[in-house]
């Protein structure tokens, strides 16, 4: 009698096992090598080739039992038995293939917690003219830009990668710092009509090169090189596209590389945020309009600056008109570019049309999920308008868009001020303050939230640092008249308020008023009802105006208005409560039935949103 091992070989031959599992793999292998390049080619998700494997694997255990019960010369019927082991491969399989998990890699894994996640590094310029940096960095911004369109990535923003431009940190501890997975790096070489781009892809936690290429072409492939770059390393992280995120890659943006050039000039002037560097960028944004007349992004950046003339520099509003005029065209020319709803939202922004803007803000983000800049204005028009849970929400996707930019640190923390929130608030001005210890905005706002606290003295101390570092700032000098003011030290208090020269406003003649200039006072006070009202009737939808009004009517006596005013102030937005209970201004109503009704319902509907949002800080 034969031993057990020489039956199953003498069946396993009879049954002609063999041939059928070589026939099997013959077909399986080449269709495991297809669906690889075309999962490469057209980043498509994993988990369709992980289907496929699951799919192959138990169609070779099917095999087996086929050749099995069929693999020998006669016909044999199908079994009982084998109809129930194909019935258990089925089951099985399917429940792999729909709970199989997806992975988060397309080249290789990436071992860290931080996702889908990039940073830009500014790429170094190896051209012979130094003064092309420009160009370099314009191609830095060009990349991260159309990295930021993909809905499945975020991508660190422009302004805290410039803080690295020339650093000779690892990339370990850039990665680290910025909370990514991965970094990339490069160089830009511009000659005559060429341009050499080198990058290389790094993933962080391994120091491996996830992706790598270069690219030697004429000037004018620019924005096909940035569209390829782009586009490869979503591949390598994974990172879905959909058909429109890769068309707004796709198309280029002006058919003149002079008037790209003279753009990029505009961008790195108009960064600066000074009153010379931003004529000289209106001066570069027109010039290559005038070279390309269908230039939207370049309408977009003269929008922009059109708008700081205003907001940053003095000019009168009739520019809002222009900055309004040239983001319309932009968005005429291309509507599926953010730049120009972000200009947009931005000349609406400075004409206090809060939800104009917000919808303008909001379109922006749809079409670039990672466009930091928009996303805090948002953040900022949440918090204008009283929607604080919102406003934190926004405030801290840009904190994690942009970590080392102080003014996300200041949002989050005035917004957890008035959301009563205030060791939080505290910890995050202290944060502000780690990262930038000469910026004023964080003391401002500690001052603001221990004053509103009660704790006149260290309130004084903030303000006196904040005033050694920001001697006219405006909102500063506001902060040390309060303090003065609720002190009693009312000649203080108004030297404070005419020196911050913020025009006609009920604080001012309150403190008039406190000093026996009753005269001065009422003109003052009506000066304010006047500059409020023109403020109403240019489209101002915001609580501020309406709380001055309220303020100039309390120092005329009319409780009546007084009590109207606030009213229309929380109706816009208005959830300071605290602010409301310790303003002098208001003293007088501190009794009022209205008063005290009003105050409860914004208490209650700021208690009822600091629950809401401190969820999002856990």
């Amino acid at each position: 009698m034969k031993p057990t091992l020489h039956r199953l070989l003498d069946e396993i031959r009879s049954r002609k096992l063999r041939r059928a599992l070589a026939i099997y793999v013959g077909v399986a292998l080449p269709l495991v090598g297809i669906a690889n390049m075309l999962e490469n080619r057209y980043a498509l998700p994993h988990i369709w080739f992980d289907r496929l494997l699951i799919v192959l694997a138990f169609g070779f255990v099917s095999t087996l039992v086929v050749a099995w019960y069929h693999g020998k010369e006669k016909v044999q019927r199908f079994r009982r038995r084998e109809l129930i082991i194909h019935g258990v491969l089925f089951v099985a399989a399917a429940a792999c293939v729909v709970f199989v998990p997806g992975r988060e890699s397309q080249i290789r894994p990436l071992r860290t917690a931080a996702g889908k996640s990039i940073a830009v590094l500014p790429f170094q310029n190896f051209s012979d003219e130094k003064s092309d940096e420009f160009f370099s960095d314009g191609v830095t911004e060009d990349i991260l830009a159309q990295l930021s369109k993909v809905a499945d990535l975020r991508v660190i923003s422009r302004t805290t990668m410039m803080q690295y431009k020339g650093t000779a940190k690892p990339i370990g501890v850039i990665g680290r710092e910025l909370n990514v997975a991965t970094v990339l790096e490069g160089s830009v070489r511009r000659s005559g009509t060429r341009v050499r781009i080198v990058g290389q892809l790094i993933d962080v936690s391994t120091d491996e090169h996830l992706w790598a290429e270069s690219y030697d072409r004429e000037i004018q492939d620019i924005f096909a090189i940035q569209s390829e770059v782009a586009q490869q390393i979503a591949r390598a992280l994974a990172a879905v596209l959909s058909p429109q995120e890769q068309e707004r890659i796709a198309t280029a943006p002006t058919a003149s590389i002079d008037a790209y050039a003279l753009y990029l000039r505009g961008r790195h002037h108009y960064v600066h945020y000074t009153a010379g560097e931003n004529e000289k960028a209106i001066a570069f944004f027109t010039q290559a309009i005038a070279l390309d007349t269908t230039y939207a992004l370049a309408f977009a950046g003269l929008s922009d600056a059109y708008s700081q003339r205003v907001q940053r520099y003095g000019y009168t509003e009739d520019w809002l008109d222009s900055a309004a005029a040239a983001a319309r065209r932009a968005i005429e020319l291309n509507p599926e570019a953010a730049e120009g709803y972000k200009a947009l939202g931005l000349a609406y922004d400075n004409r206090g049309m809060a939800p104009l803007a917000l919808e303008q803000y909001e379109r922006s983000v749809a079409l670039n999920p990672n466009f930091d800049i928009a996303i805090r204005n948002i953040g900022l028009l949440y918090y204008r308008t009283g929607q604080l849970d919102r406003s934190l929400e926004a405030a801290l996707k840009s904190v994690a868009l942009a970590p080392d930019n102080v003014m996300g640190y200041v949002q989050v923390g005035m917004t957890l001020k008035v959301l009563a929130a205030d060791s939080g608030a505290e910890a995050w001005y202290r944060k502000a303050r780690q990262l930038d210890a000469e910026n004023p905005f964080p003391l401002l706002g500690m001052g603001e939230l221990v004053l509103i606290g009660g704790d006149a003295k260290r309130a004084r101390s903030y303000v006196d640092t904040l005033l050694r570092l920001a001697p006219t700032l405006p909102p500063g000098l506001d902060l040390l008249s309060s303090l003065e003011a609720l002190s009693g030290n009312y000649r203080a208090a108004f030297a404070a308020y005419e020196q911050s020269m913020s025009g006609p406003r009920g604080e001012g003649a309150f403190l008039l008023m406190k000093l026996g200039r009753k005269g001065e006072a009422r003109r003052t006070a009506e000066d304010a009802v006047e500059r409020f009202r023109r403020s109403l009737e240019r489209g101002d939808m915001g609580p501020t105006p309406r709380w001055e009004l309220a303020a100039a009517f309390s120092v005329l006596g009319n409780s009546d208005s007084t009590a109207l005013w606030l009213q229309r102030a929380v109706d816009a937005g208005w959830r300071d409560y605290r602010l409301m209970l310790r303003d002098p201004l208001l003293a007088d109503l501190q009794t009022d039935e209205r008063f005290v009704s009003l105050v409860a319902r914004v208490k209650a509907s700021v208690d009822s949103m600091r629950t809401a949002s401190l969820r999002l800080l856990d």
